[in-house]
This record gives structure tokens, sequence and C-alpha cells, in this order.
């Protein structure tokens, strides 16, 4: 996002503005900041999916930017500084229980990669979901006798996974994050 003051194209840092003109605003009070008109497209669920994607692709400080913005996935130029422009290419959610997924997780936010798709979907489309073959290949190892620390070190996957597939839960058990009583 630019800064909203006229001409200036230096990226927004703070309350809409680049560092130059909010240090202004804030040591002299020269300008009167006001916020632009977003008729109220805040409100929107969309709007919040977009600005939540826009903040994870480019702000260090947040706390998913190293599962996105550290990774190089980033959102594309059409949308990034245009929300009309990500309405207009992904359309309004069909239901509240839709969320945004990227159907390559290595690909950035473009209307080529993204849908609308139901959060089981979109569980079952995370770079932790283990296809089949992953899972046939860990249970070899462990019939090998390799400990859980080294697959799991080895398939970059945390050790509980390894764990859950010693006690014969489900492929379709982890997606859902559902497992059998004891």
């Amino acid at each position: 996002m630019k800064c909203y003051i006229e001409n200036c194209e230096k990226p927004a840092k703070a309350k809409g503005l680049c560092a130059r003109h909010y240090m202004l605003i804030k040591r002299n009070g020269g300008l009167i900041y006001k916020r632009p008109p977003d008729n109220g497209r805040r409100k929107l669920a969309e709007y919040r999916i977009w600005a939540h994607i826009k903040e994870r692709c480019t702000n260090p400080n947040t706390k998913c930017y190293k599962h996105y913005g550290e990774r190089e996935i980033k959102m594309c130029d059409r949308w990034i500084n245009n929300f009309d422009n990500f309405l207009e290419d992904m359309g309004k959610r069909p239901s509240s229980k839709h969320q945004i997924d990227r159907e390559d997780n290595n690909g950035n936010y473009e209307p080529s990669n993204c849908r609308w798709t139901t959060q089981l979907i979109n569980l079952r489309n995370k770079r932790t979901t283990l296809t089949n073959e992953q899972i046939i290949k860990i249970k070899l190892l462990l019939l090998q006798g390799i400990s859980n620390i080294i697959i799991a070190t080895e398939m970059k996957i945390h050790p509980t996974k390894i764990s859950n597939i010693k006690r014969g839960y489900s492929y379709a058990d982890q997606v859902k994050g559902i497992y059998p009583s004891k």
C-alpha cells in the first residue's frame, strides 16, 4: 500500500502514511491525517481476508510472515494495493464457511492459484499434510527400526505425525485432525 499523501509513492508504514509523512505529523502536527473513504469495504469478510493475505506476505513483524513472506510467497501486483481487483477476480465468498486457498502451496496469491474452499479441503492442501506415499515410506522406515526423531528430521515433519502413524491413525484422521479415543 502506498502513502495516502498526494504524489507520494513511498510504501505506507503506519496509519496509511510513509515514514517521512508520519514523522512530520507526529513532530509538527503539520498535516491532518484522514483515512481515505472505504465505502464500508473494511466491514466485508473479503476485505479482511485480502488485508490478512497482504499482511502475512509483506510485514515481517506478523506471526505468519515466516510461513509466507519469508518463503517468498507474494501477493500479485494486481491485488497488492487494490482490494477492488481482488474482489473482481475472486468474487464474494460463496458462504461464511469458505476460506481462501492456494492450489499450489508454494505459489503466490494470484487469480490463477487462488480459490474459495471449505475448511476440510483447505486442511488437505497444507504443506504439512502427508501424502499416501510419504505415509508408506514412514511405515517402512519404522519397520527398519529407525527412530521417530530421525524420520521426522529427514522428512521435515513434526515427530508427533510419526507417532500417530505408528499408533495406526489413518491418513483421513490426520487430515481432519480427529484421532480415535483410547
